[in-house]
């Protein structure tokens, strides 16, 4: 049997965007049960900063160095960086080692 813990990531994982007037949106569960909103929208074609952008909305209790909105090039990427901040951020628990390990890199 699962717990509590364990049923949120999977939740974080398992939890489809849904489609919305102009944007999608995922909604999960924070510890506490409430709604945590993360919004992801497309930005105009001659913005550089990156084509998509990602907002959170929950009482995660966000602050300005939270740095919301986050910019992304590709909606992937975006959508995992979403659901590795809301596993972390909710549970504690990262998708990976805090190394360097997966990128290829040359000693100096």
């Amino acid at each position: 049997m699962l717990n509590k813990k364990e049923i949120g990531i999977d939740e974080i994982d398992s939890t489809r965007w849904f489609f919305r007037e102009g944007y999608l949106q995922l909604t999960v569960k924070d510890q506490r049960g409430d709604a945590v909103h993360c919004y992801l929208e497309r930005r105009p074609s001659y913005c550089d900063r990156g084509h998509f952008y990602v907002k959170i909305d929950g009482r995660l209790d966000l602050d300005d160095y939270d740095g919301f909105p986050r910019y992304f090039f590709t909606a992937v990427e975006a959508d995992h960086h979403v659901r590795s901040f809301l596993k972390w951020r909710i549970w504690k628990v990262s998708d990976s080692e805090r190394n360097f390990s997966g990128i290829l890199y040359d000693r100096a």
